[in-house]
């Protein structure tokens, strides 16, 4: 139990070091424990329980974080929301607020007796094995919080597990059973293998007529035609109106002068960087570099390589880094290293390079200043012309009459699918904002219908009609005879391969035949597996991903054969590795933990659903898009 309370403690002095709360099994949110004067705004309600706009922006924060350190890039507010992040950050917060509520209904009281002796426990606030106040306090300190702010915290977190833990520490899968399902998944198989390539393959037999239709109907799906629309299209674009409107020389050099400013370079600079953790770290790294290491080296002693980022402005880098090119641009001309903190931690950078600040003189800017008129001057008799469209649709006009009234030409556009493209799969061109537009052409059913002016999201107008919809249908044979025949080929070379494949299995089990002959008879050369667990699949682990299943089923020696993308591997197993729990604690220990830990998370999430039907969670959503909209 010593152990228990312990992690409980360690989870939230985590959240003093790192700056958030991480507890078991993900269960836990973030507690709105930074609560000042004034108006607060709530992102949601859990029976009495008020989750702020705060602690929210905290969760999300972190959230997007990890979310983007998975995927190794910075993510649009577009794909952030695709990817569920909003919701996923607001989940954790509303099952603690359901707990609290909970804990608090029944009265669950933590006494201050109980935390201190779990402060003076944990290893966090101790130096020499002895519990140490200025340790404690530092921690506080470094967090922005109380100690009353973080008594209170602890509280919340053994009230809450009070209730969890008896259910969490009731699971356990039996050590037996636990050993059987480790033997099970840590078995290896290794086996040499030959693959006898589809490609290689070049003496097919001529298709025949009847053959080529038989795949044709059987592979019908992969000649289908989506569904296609007649459109009529109105696109106005201030290209258009290029050829109206003229800039001379002095009227450029008048906007060169009055915005001279803009067309100079700021000063760039090129930084190398590491990332840490925590702040702490990454200073302690900075400390290193004073004494005449280099990045380089003090990247080595992390276990990690130095990243580039090119040479940008402080404009450039603060779009996506702020904190960073805040950091970067304001060291002094006399230091190279600083630290800086960002959403992807704290990184500790160098600047590597600095270009000076250019200021650029007419004859350099001229066509540039030049087209920034000829732009203006052309979208201001789009807007002209736009308004007048729109008058005109809202009188009633037809697509054809404002067209007619104002000279301008429709663009007639046979067949369009979803994606854009014709029927012969080529993307069409000229489309006004194709993400905007074709899920309007393919919106409703209705043809014949003129639609009002739009506004493209590249400053360009449009107006459409859908004059017919062809729905989706397999393509005439006689259209999609070569892809057939090309489909054909293709199977009839796996066929074969695998055919092929087979026989030489079965010479294998006659043992008239070893793999080395088959291998130099063919001039194929033979390879030798990593070994495969019962469920390999990725390319990295076996060169197919149905050959683990057959060589499980296979003894020693014995010949298979598995699909795989360049045509059929033949294998034969050569070793297999059984593997007991005693042999390997570590991973035993951990096939433990994560059963429980999975059976733990399954038992949180049906209570947190039982709880829900007692109390009400009520979401501010104009809050949460506020959160979002600064990402």
């Amino acid at each position: 139990m010593a152990e228990h309370q312990k992690s409980k403690l360690v989870r939230v002095t985590t959240f003093l070091l790192f700056g958030f709360l991480v507890l078991s099994f993900g269960l836990w949110g973030i507690g709105d424990i930074f609560r000042g004067g004034g108006h607060t705004q709530v992102v949601a309600t859990v029976g009495d329980q008020e989750i702020t706009r705060q602690s929210y922006d905290r969760a999300l924060e972190q959230e997007i974080r990890a979310t983007q350190e998975s995927v190794g890039t910075r993510l649009s507010r577009e794909q952030l929301m695709a990817l569920n992040v909003p919701q996923r950050a607001l989940a954790p917060l509303i099952q603690q607020a359901l707990l609290t509520q909970l804990a608090a209904d029944r009265g669950l009281v933590v006494s201050e007796a109980q935390l201190l002796k779990a402060i003076a426990r944990e290893p966090s606030f101790q130096v020499n094995g002895t519990f140490s106040k200025e340790a404690y306090q530092q921690a506080l300190r470094n967090a922005n919080m109380s100690e009353g702010q973080f008594l209170a915290l602890l509280s919340l977190d053994v009230a809450r597990e009070s209730m969890f833990d008896p259910l969490t520490e009731a699971v356990a899968i039996p050590d037996p059973t636990a050993r059987l399902l480790f033997g099970y998944l840590a078995e290896t198989r290794t086996a040499q293998f030959v693959v006898v390539d589809a490609a290689g393959i070049t003496d097919l037999p001529a298709a025949s007529e009847e053959e080529l239709k038989q795949t044709y109907q059987d592979y019908a799906a992969q000649f289908q035609a989506p569904e296609y629309r007649a459109v009529t299209l109105l696109h106005l674009s201030a290209k258009d109106f290029y050829g109206e409107v003229t800039v001379s020389e002095d009227e450029a050099r008048q906007r060169y002068e009055a915005t001279k400013d803009s067309f100079d370079q700021p000063e760039k600079r090129g930084l190398r960087q590491i990332v840490y953790d925590d702040q702490a770290s990454a200073e302690a790294a900075l400390a290193e570099l004073a004494t005449g290491k280099t990045l380089d080296e003090v990247a080595a002693e992390k276990g990690t390589s130095v990243a580039e980022i090119a040479p940008q402005t402080q404009k450039q880098l603060g779009a996506v880094l702020p904190g960073l090119a805040d950091a970067a641009f304001g060291l002094p001309a006399d230091e190279r290293y600083g630290v800086a903190e960002t959403l992807l931690g704290w990184h500790l950078f160098e600047v590597a390079s600095i270009e000076p600040p250019k200021t650029s003189s007419f004859e350099e800017v001229k066509d540039k200043v030049t087209q920034q008129l000829r732009d203006e001057r052309a979208n201001e008799t789009l807007s002209s012309i736009a308004a007048q469209m729109t008058e005109e649709f809202n009188t009633g006009a037809t697509l054809d009459e404002v067209s007619q009234k104002l000279s301008f030409p429709l663009t007639k556009i046979e067949a369009i699918d979803r994606e854009g493209k014709d029927r012969s799969g080529n993307y069409i061109d000229g489309l006004p904002s194709p993400p905007q537009l074709l899920p309007l052409l393919f919106e409703g059913n209705d043809t014949g219908v003129d639609s009002l002016l739009n506004q493209a999201q590249d400053g360009s107008y449009f107006a459409y009609r859908v004059d017919s919809i062809t729905p989706p249908a397999p393509r005439p044979y006689e259209e999609v005879a070569d892809q057939v025949k090309t489909l054909w080929e293709r199977l009839a070379r796996d066929r074969l391969a695998k055919e092929k494949a087979e026989a030489l299995a079965k010479e294998i089990g006659d043992k008239s035949k070893t793999l080395d002959q088959i291998a130099t008879e063919n001039g194929w050369t033979v390879e030798t597996s990593k070994p495969m667990t019962r469920f390999a699949a990725k390319p990295d682990e076996t060169p197919s991903p149905s050959l683990p299943a057959k060589l499980f089923a296979a003894q020693v020696g014995d010949a298979v054969t598995a699909s795989a993308d360049e045509g059929t591997v033949l294998a034969v197993l050569t070793e297999v590795t059984q593997v007991k729990a005693d042999d390997d604690a570590e991973r035993f220990g951990n096939l433990q933990a994560s059963y429980r830990r999975a059976l733990s998370a399954e038992m949180g999430q049906q209570m947190t659903l039982a709880l829900q039907q007692e109390y009400p969670v009520e979401i501010n959503q104009k809050a949460l898009d506020e959160s979002l909209a600064g990402y």
